[in-house]
């Protein structure tokens, strides 16, 4: 899973969907949607969001293209939105066209990848992400069960 070697979106999207099924945090992974518009690219979101088992939430999008030399995956555009019923969220975004002004000037405060936490603002610079990333990364902090 993951190796970064993906053929078509199709593959890809098959495979962050097993990611989500193999959970068993999501009853409805069924929400999760390709909208191909190749066999390379496409769009991988989930209309409604998907619900963990304590109902928190997670809303996301990814615009991905697969890389015909490496078969990696590029994403120009993504947000990953997790929230939690008390109200605490994080949202990862990637936002080329908001992060400079029409000039090509940089927009200090609003970096092309930058996280939110619990505000929109302000919003911290960050990495790269992925949804296979930031799922893992949910998983770890809000719902390993602690050996013992």
């Amino acid at each position: 899973m993951f190796a970064g070697r993906f053929k078509t979106v199709i593959d890809y999207f098959e495979d962050i969907r097993r990611l989500v099924i193999n959970s068993g945090l999501i009853e409805n992974w069924s929400e999760m949607k390709l909208h191909a518009n190749n066999k390379r690219e496409g769009i991988v979101r989930c209309n409604d969001p998907l619900v963990f088992m304590d109902g928190a939430r997670l809303r996301f999008t990814e615009d991905v293209e697969i890389d015909g030399y490496t078969r990696g995956i590029e994403r120009a555009h993504y947000s990953y939105h997790y929230e939690q019923n008390n109200g605490y969220y994080f949202r990862y975004e990637r936002d080329q066209p908001r992060s400079r002004e029409p000039d090509g000037t940089l927009i200090v405060n609003h970096p092309e990848l930058h996280l939110h936490v619990f505000r929109d603002s302000p919003r911290y610079m960050t990495h790269k992400t992925s949804f296979e990333e930031v799922f893992i990364f949910i998983h770890a902090c809000f719902y390993r069960q602690e050996a013992g």
